[in-house]
Order: structure tokens, then C-alpha cells, then sequence
């Protein structure tokens, strides 16, 4: 009796390490896909956080410069003192007294950088005593330092007057990672004068050139034809009483 030989089918030891070479790429390039993905993801986070922050900075500066007072108080008869990196001054934005009519609208803001982190000191008692120290609110980390400079008539890195207050503020904000952000800000008082005057001129000089293209006479020019228009007639009532 003739034994039938059978044959185990299976794969061959080089055939599995080729697939699990295969497995292991495929495995490898997905792997460093969605680790991409993911930190990616992890770095637009900590950017739109930073800018949230940055615009949030930007914001509360610009409401305690717009609203700027040159008002002193009791242990600084500065308006506006510069003391280092440590700007104080009083401002009309107490967000705390808004439908509280008892509670003052005015506190003084001082502004100042201190562990890496810019913190923004109030007080809305004006008068306390010397060594009385507000309340410090944390409001931008990781700030390596900051640059004060004043406008009037000319930008100035100091501020020496007591009793005023500058037009205009630029503060330069460097970061730990040495990116830099430089702002401007208006205060109360408004730019000069002659940037006023200089800007009515242009818009006078722009309006009458828009007349004299549309063949509109300016009104200096109406007023003399109309002068020039009564002379003549005058002139020529007595010629016609005597005919």
C-alpha cells in the first residue's frame, strides 16, 4: 500500500521577516504622521494663546493710556513718573466702579516687569500712605524687559515735567525669545496741534481741488461774481430811466 505523501503549505521564514519588515515601515511612517500632527497641532496652540495674550496686553495699555489724567497723588507729585522700567500715572478706567456711583472712576496704574512677567499695580484710593502698595495683577509672562519713550513735540526717553502728561506713549515689549513688539499709544491729550492744523489744510487743499474738477466754484469765487453781478446792474438802472 502506497502511503500518499502530504505537504504543509506555509510561509517560509524570509517571507515573515519581509512582511514584518513591511509591517514595522508602514508602522514607522504613520507613527511620524500623526506625531507631526499632533505637535502641529501643540504649536498653533501655544502661538493663538501667546497672541491672545499679546492683543489682551495691548487692549488693557490702551484703555489706561486713553484715559490718562494728570492728576498726582499723595508720595508722588509726579502726574506721570518713570521710575526705571516702572511707569506710574492715573487713569480713568476703573473697571470696578462701573454702575457703582459711590466708587471712584479714577486709580492709579503703575506698570512694571518683575520675574519675567509684566504685571500692571492699581490702586483706586489715590491719597494712601507712601508705602502703601496696591494690588499687582499678572497680565503677560516670559517678558525679558520693556522700553519706555514720550512723545511731545518729539519723541523723548525720559519724562521730566510733574504736572503733564505726555501725548503719546511707545513701548517696546522684548520677550524671552527676543521677539520684539512695539506699540503706540495716544493719550488723552491727543497729537499736536500743528499734525491737527497740517491734516485741516490738506483736507481744505483736497476739497477745493475736487470743486475746481467738477466746475463747482469755491465760495469765495461765488461771492465775488454776485458782488460783480450787483455793481453792473447798478450801473445800468439810471441809463435806463433816462431813455
Amino acid at each position: 500500500m502506497n502511503s500518499m505523501v502530504r505537504r504543509q503549505q506555509g510561509f517560509t521564514l524570509l517571507e515573515v521577516m519581509i512582511a514584518l519588515m513591511v509591517f514595522a515601515l508602514i508602522s514607522m511612517m504613520a507613527w511620524q504622521i500623526i506625531h507631526g500632527a499632533m505637535e502641529n497641532a501643540a504649536f498653533t496652540d501655544k502661538q493663538t494663546a501667546n497672541l491672545s495674550q499679546l492683543q489682551l496686553t495691548y487692549s488693557r495699555l490702551e484703555r489706561d493710556f486713553t484715559q490718562m489724567v494728570p492728576r498726582p497723588v499723595q508720595g508722588d507729585d509726579r502726574a506721570f513718573h518713570l521710575n526705571g522700567e516702572a511707569l506710574a500715572f492715573t487713569t480713568q478706567d476703573n473697571l470696578a466702579a462701573f454702575g457703582r456711583p459711590a466708587e471712584p472712576d479714577i486709580l492709579r496704574v503703575t506698570w512694571l516687569v518683575n520675574k519675567n512677567t509684566l504685571w500692571r499695580e492699581f490702586s483706586p484710593a489715590l491719597d494712601l500712605a507712601a508705602n502703601t502698595q496696591g494690588t499687582r495683577v499678572p497680565v503677560l509672562e516670559h517678558v525679558k524687559g520693556v522700553q519706555w519713550r514720550f512723545f511731545q513735540e518729539g519723541w523723548r526717553p525720559t519724562w521730566d515735567s510733574k504736572a503733564n502728561i505726555p501725548q503719546g506713549v511707545e513701548l517696546t515689549l522684548t520677550m524671552e525669545n527676543d521677539e520684539q513688539w512695539r506699540w503706540v499709544f495716544v493719550a488723552s491729550e491727543g497729537w499736536p496741534q500743528e499734525i491737527a492744523a497740517t491734516s485741516g489744510e490738506e483736507t481744505t487743499a483736497s476739497t477745493d481741488q475736487q470743486n475746481a474738477d467738477n466746475g463747482t466754484a469755491a465760495p469765495a469765487d461765488n461771492k465775488a461774481q454776485a458782488e460783480s453781478g450787483a455793481a453792473e446792474n447798478k450801473t445800468a438802472s439810471p441809463q435806463g430811466g433816462t431813455q
